[in-house]
């Protein structure tokens, strides 16, 4: 998830431009398919949020650097940590009913190991 997040966080900073150079190549056919349109960037958006919490609140993002290798987790640690990102996601559905089942996938992994 960090990965995908920081990715995701990346190509929603650099849109203007990802936009601006698709354009530049739509009279190439091979490459034309693959302009992403406002649906897509919609959706990837939505990635974005999910994966984020918001701009203050990086939960997944955080939870996976306390339970990486560099950071040594505890036991203690991840049990909290895992809490913690899993009540976040269910708040988040509360508040997004549209991403509830985006984030259930999610959660239903979590709740597996949590468990």
């Amino acid at each position: 998830w960090d990965l995908t997040f920081i990715m995701l966080n990346h190509l929603h900073a650099l849109q203007p431009a990802v936009n601006l150079f698709m354009t530049l190549l739509l009279h190439q056919k091979d490459l034309a398919r693959f302009q992403i349109s406002n649906v897509e960037w919609s959706v990837l958006q939505d990635y974005e949020m999910i994966l984020s919490m918001g701009a203050q609140l990086h939960v997944p993002h955080k939870v996976q650097q306390w339970m990486s290798s560099q950071a040594r987790p505890t036991l203690s640690c991840a049990v909290l940590s895992f809490k913690l990102f899993m009540t976040i996601w269910e708040k988040k559905q509360e508040e997004h009913p549209c991403m509830v089942p985006l984030i259930e996938v999610g959660l239903a992994k979590a709740r597996h190991y949590y468990n």
